[in-house]
C-alpha cells in the first residue's frame, strides 16, 4: 500500500528566539517499519515549510496514498483535523489514521469531531499500525485489529488493547532517510519506553506503559554511531523519559561509547534519585554534555501533591552531585497548581535560584489529555479554563488557581527576571 505520513506544523516560535527542529521521530518509527514489509513509504514534515494544512493537497495529488497517517501533541491536534479535512477532499477514498498521545485518550471524542478521521491508534503504533495496514489491504473488518478506535455502520468502535513491545530491539532504526536531514537542527534518539513513576500531571505511564522496557546497550551504541558516522551529526538528544532508570544498562551503554571512540557528544533526562557518583562520571566520559530534570518543584506539599516521589532533600544531594562532577543541567519547574498560594511559587522560585542550573525552564501544568491531573482538577476546588488546544504549550495558565492570573503571570515573570542574569531561561525544550 502507498501510505503517507504527515507531520504538522506549529507556531511556537514565539518562545524562543530561533526554531530548533528535529526529525520526528514517532513517524519515521512508522515509516520503518512500514517500509520493512513493502509498503510504499513517503513522510511530509510541514513544519519545515512552515506550511498550512491545506498545503497537504499537493502531496495528496502528486502521492495518491491508499493511507494517510497523521500524528501530532496536543497543541496541533487541531492541525491534525484541518490536515485529515484536506486529505480527505483531495482523495476522498484514502484511509485517514492519527496517533498520538491526545488521540490516545480522547478517541471516540475525536472520531465524534471529525468526520474526516476514519481510524484512531492509540498508544505505542508500530505493531498496531501494521495489523491495520494488513487488515485494509484485505478488506476484511478491522475488528481484529488491537488498539484502534474507528467507525464501523455508523457507530464508534474500540478495539482492546494492544500488549506493547517486549523486545524494542527488534524495531527498525527511524526512517530517517525520508526527510531532508540538511534542514535539521538536531537528531534526537529513543532507547527505552515505558515509566513506573506516577507523576499526575504526565501521560506517558498511560502512553508507553508502566514496565520500563529498554534496547540493549550495543543497539543504543550501533544507532549513534550510526548517526554520526552515515547521517553526519555528533551530538544526539535522547527523548528518554528516564535513560537513566536502569543505572547498570546506562553504564554499559558509555562504556560502549568510549571502547569505540564515538565521536559524538549527547543530552539526556533523568531523575535525580536514578544516578550516582559513578554513573555521572561515566556519563560525562561518554559524551553527556547536559542532563535534562524535572525538578518540578521546592515545594514538599507541590512535590507530594503531584507524587513525584521525591523529597526537597534529595533534588538538593543530587544538584550537589552534579556541580561536584561539573555535570552540566538544564532543571524545570512547573509554578501555579491549584492549591499553590504566593508563598508556595516563591518557595519554588527561591529554590531555583539555589540550585543555580545551566538552564531553567518554567512553566504552568498543563491539564493533559489522560493524565490523573486533568481527571481530578476539580477535587483540588479548581476547574480548566475553556482555551484552544493551541494553548497547551504549558507557557499559558490553563487551570484556574488560588490566586488571581495576574499575579501567577507576575510571579512568572519575577522568577525569570531572579534568573536571567546567570541562567539561560527556556520555555519549550
Amino acid at each position: 500500500m502507498k501510505v503517507l505520513f504527515i507531520y504538522p506544523s506549529n507556531d511556537l516560535s514565539v518562545f524562543t528566539e530561533r526554531r530548533e527542529l528535529s526529525p520526528p521521530l514517532g513517524i519515521l518509527y512508522l515509516a520503518a517499519v512500514a517500509r520493512r514489509e513493502d509498503h510504499d513509504v513517503k513522510v511530509v514534515d510541514m513544519r519545515l515549510k512552515d506550511e498550512k494544512p491545506n498545503e497537504i493537497k499537493r502531496y495528496v495529488d502528486s502521492f495518491q496514498p491508499d493511507v494517510v497517517g497523521i500524528s501530532g501533541m496536543t497543541t496541533e491536534y487541531i492541525s491534525c483535523l484541518e490536515i485529515a479535512a484536506s486529505c480527505k477532499k483531495a482523495r476522498p477514498d484514502t484511509i485517514t489514521v492519527i496517533g498520538g498521545p491526545h488521540v490516545t485518550f480522547t478517541a471516540e471524542e475525536v472520531l465524534g469531531e471529525s468526520e474526516d478521521l476514519d481510524v484512531v491508534v492509540r498508544g505505542e503504533g508500530e505493531h498496531i499500525f501494521l495489523k491495520l495496514l494488513d487488515a485494509l489491504s484485505q478488506a476484511p473488518s478491522l475488528d481484529e485489529v488491537e488498539g484502534i478506535t474507528f467507525r464501523h455502520r455508523g457507530k464508534i468502535v474500540s478495539t482492546g488493547q494492544k500488549h506493547p513491545i517486549d523486545n524494542l530491539d527488534d524495531v527498525p532504526y527511524p526512517a530517517r532517510d525520508l526527510v531532508s536531514l540538511k534542514e535539521y537542527n538536531y537528531v534526537t534518539m529513543l532507547s527505552s519506553r515505558g515509566c513506573p513513576y506516577r507523576c499526575t500531571f504526565c501521560s506517558t505511564r498511560l502512553m508507553w506503559g508502566s514496565r520500563y522496557r529498554a534496547r540493549s546497550p550495543c543497539n543504543v551504541v550501533d544507532e549513534m554511531q550510526h548517526i554520526s558516522e552515515k547521517l553526519g551529526f555528533h551530538h544526539i538528544v535522547f527523548s528518554d523519559d528516564n535513560f537513566t532508570f536502569d543505572q547498570a544498562r546506562a553504564k554499559k551503554i558509555c562504556k560502549e561509547i568510549i571502547r569505540r571512540r564515538l565521536d559524538v557528544n549527547w543530552s539526556c533526562s533523568a531523575r535525580v534519585d536514578n544516578f550516582d557518583r559513578e554513573l555521572l562520571q561515566s556519563m560525562k566520559k561518554a559524551g553527556c554534555d547536559e542532563i535534562y530534570l524535572g525538578i518540578e518543584s521546592g515545594n514538599q506539599k507541590t512535590l507530594d501533591m503531584v507524587k513525584k516521589d521525591l523529597s526537597v532533600e534529595t533534588i538538593r544531594r543530587a544538584v550537589k552531585m552534579l556541580k561536584e562532577e561539573d555535570v552540566i543541567f538544564t532543571a524545570s519547574f512547573i509554578i501555579g497548581f491549584p492549591w499553590e498560594n504566593e508563598d508556595d511559587i516563591l518557595e519554588t522560585i527561591r529554590f531555583a535560584k539555589e540550585v543555580d542550573p545551566k538552564r531553567v525552564q518554567f512553566h504552568f501544568p498543563a491539564p493533559y489529555p489522560g493524565t490523573e491531573f486533568r481527571r481530578d482538577v476539580r477535587l483540588y476546588g479548581s476547574e480548566i479554563k475553556p482555551v484552544e488546544w493551541e494553548k497547551y504549550h504549558a507557557s499559558t495558565p490553563i487551570v484556574k488557581t488560588r490566586i488571581p492570573e495576574e499575579k501567577l503571570l507576575q510571579l512568572f515573570i519575577e522568577g525569570i527576571q531572579m534568573l536571567s542574569d546567570d541562567n539561560t531561561i527556556i520555555h519549550i525544550l
